[in-house]
């Protein structure tokens, strides 16, 4: 399977070349896939409690050694979620959109974009959504969730899928790293300014 990290390079590749156009898609999304026959059902995104602004840096790795860095830029609130992601020339990689029905995005030419995008959304709902939220979502996968303070361990048929570690108690402060055991990457995101904007949050 290929990883948002080839999908990456591939674009700033391409940008070395001119400029190419910006694929835009909207889709009915409301479940994202897990495991080979198995789909997790998004939640509302009113069940985050969450309203905020936040910027990143997301670091990730990948096999035989490949690393990219990029500067996120997330909104999320009761009616939308927002991703835009910047590559280190300073230009638009992809965005995203989602409302809870539908998902708005935007990138570079590159192969498998619809995929490497799904996974960046399943990824921050495994990582910021409550616990509880969670644990509804993987109902029905075979994919078991264990919590301590801080961190955050999916099991697969007793083998690990995916494990999140959070520097912080608060996951909007500090550093977080994912490592997805399955399709084999880690990521590193730092949270580097947050802004609440009223409402509940935490």
């Amino acid at each position: 399977m290929k990883s948002l990290c080839y999908v990456i390079l591939l674009m700033l590749a391409f940008l070395l070349t001119g400029c190419l156009p910006v694929h835009k898609s909207t889709q009915a999304l409301q479940a994202l896939s897990l495991v080979p026959g198995k789909a997790v059902h998004l939640p509302a995104l009113a069940s985050l409690k969450t309203n905020l602004s936040a910027s990143q840096v997301l670091q990730a790795h990948y096999a035989k050694g490949k690393t990219l860095s990029a500067e996120v830029h997330l909104e999320l609130s009761a009616s939308r979620f927002v991703i835009v992601a910047f590559g280190g020339w300073g230009g638009e990689v992809f965005s995203l959109e989602y409302n809870g029905k539908q998902l708005k995005t935007s990138h570079l030419p590159m192969p498998h974009a619809k995929l490497a995008i799904n996974n960046m959304l399943r990824d921050f709902m495994f990582t910021y959504a409550p616990v509880r939220t969670v644990r509804t979502m993987l109902a029905g996968t075979g994919v078991k969730l264990s919590v301590t303070k801080k961190k955050r361990t999916f099991m697969a048929h007793g083998q690990p899928y995916m494990r999140i570690r959070y520097s912080h108690a608060e996951p909007w402060r500090g550093t977080i790293h994912l490592r997805n055991y399955v399709q084999h990457y880690r990521l590193s995101i730092k949270t580097v300014t947050v802004s609440h904007h009223g409402g509940t949050h935490g």
